[in-house]
């Protein structure tokens, strides 16, 4: 469905599913998988926010023109994104208060590092693509 099942109901899905198909009521609370659990809980809109999530900062990064520290930033900002995805692949990557923050702190972090560490007035062009220097003194 394109809005889901709606909150609280994955686990009365899954029992009620799990007893159609093999005769055993699982209690599982969730499904394993970041996008079936959202898909199944918030349908299409849901699975469409949290890709939102993941891959608008990765987007703006990329796109945006930055210096060493940004570079480093940008690689950051990918390592964290890369690591939820595989920990949302096998298991919850939001909804529990350690990781909701270790995922804010680390965007927020990346963003910083490729957007807010050099003002774009100081950059100069690099022959990289995407990868600007610093003009001035160091």
């Amino acid at each position: 469905p394109i809005f889901g099942q709606g909150p609280g109901n994955a686990k009365r899905l899954l029992s009620e599913r799990s007893d159609e198909l093999i005769g055993i009521r699982f209690g599982y609370s969730h499904y394993h998988d970041v996008f079936l659990n959202y898909a199944v809980r918030d349908g299409i809109l849901g699975v469409l926010i949290v890709l939102a999530m993941i891959l608008a900062p990765l987007i703006l990064a990329a796109r945006h023109r930055r210096d060493e520290l940004g570079t480093y930033g940008f690689a950051f900002l990918a390592g964290i994104e890369i690591a939820f995805l595989l920990a949302g692949a096998i298991g919850i990557m939001f909804g529990q208060d350690i990781m909701d923050a270790l995922f804010m702190i680390s965007t927020i972090t990346g963003a910083y590092l490729v957007f807010g560490a050099t003002p774009a007035g100081e950059l100069h062009a690099s022959s990289e693509p995407g990868l600007a220097m610093r003009s001035g003194p160091v």
